[in-house]
């Protein structure tokens, strides 16, 4: 099922959003998003149905109040295309998904490492 683009403001509790509670995620849904972005895919909004199986101690932040997967706004504004998976929906869709969406004044980081460098973790 392809993805719309419903959600066009990040969400509160967003990852992509520097005022968003890092700690309302699970770790391994870090993980799993951390690999998907670096392979080239896209990011779905976490109140998307899940496309997959996923297992009930992952389900902390999946929220699945949207009707149909949607792309993570908040993705879509800082990736700015620059994700394959992204272009190839773009492409598909016939829009340019980043001029489609608003951060609607919110402070969002400016990449996913941004994302990762914020969160409460012990570096060695």
């Amino acid at each position: 099922m392809e993805p719309t683009l419903d959600q066009r403001v990040p969400c509160a509790r967003g990852p992509w959003r520097r005022d968003a509670d890092p700690m309302y995620w699970h770790p391994r849904e870090f993980l799993r998003m951390t690999e998907n972005i670096r392979q080239g895919g896209v990011m779905l909004c976490h109140k998307s149905p899940p496309i997959r199986p996923i297992p009930d101690e992952d389900r902390s932040a999946l929220s699945g109040t949207l009707p149909r997967p949607a792309l993570c706004a908040g993705f879509v504004l800082v990736d700015k295309l620059q994700s394959i998976g992204l272009r190839f929906w773009a492409l598909r869709a016939n829009m340019n998904p980043v001029e489609a969406c608003s951060a609607d004044g919110v402070e969002l980081h400016e990449s996913w490492d941004s994302v990762l460098r914020s969160l409460p973790i012990r570096r060695s």
